[in-house]
């Protein structure tokens, strides 16, 4: 079985739930074991922060692209057009 954060938080809610309204003594054991679970959920919202971090960059950067392509197409499709309604097309072969 696969741990997820929204289990383990269900799992200490459940525990939790059924000791209201009482008194509760928690013996060093259960200190322990609380602080591994602890630890656990910690190192499965760092993973789900990282993930979400790396999606939102990437589509970032692909917004970023998006608005490079187009003003490049923008600034060629103006010069293009620029000279009269003359159509100029560059010439990139190198001369020997």
């Amino acid at each position: 079985m696969t741990a997820t954060l929204s289990r383990k938080l269900r799992e200490l809610e459940l525990y939790f739930h059924a000791q209201r309204g009482m008194s509760v003594q928690i013996s060093a054991k259960q200190v322990a074991a609380l602080t591994d679970q602890l630890a656990i959920m910690a190192k499965l919202a760092d993973g789900m922060e990282t993930e979400l971090e790396a999606f939102r960059m990437l589509e970032a950067n692909r917004a970023g692209r998006r608005f490079m392509e187009n003003e490049a197409t923008e600034v060629l499709a103006a010069s293009s057009t620029r000279a009269a309604g003359k159509i100029l097309r560059p010439d990139f072969r190198r001369k020997s």
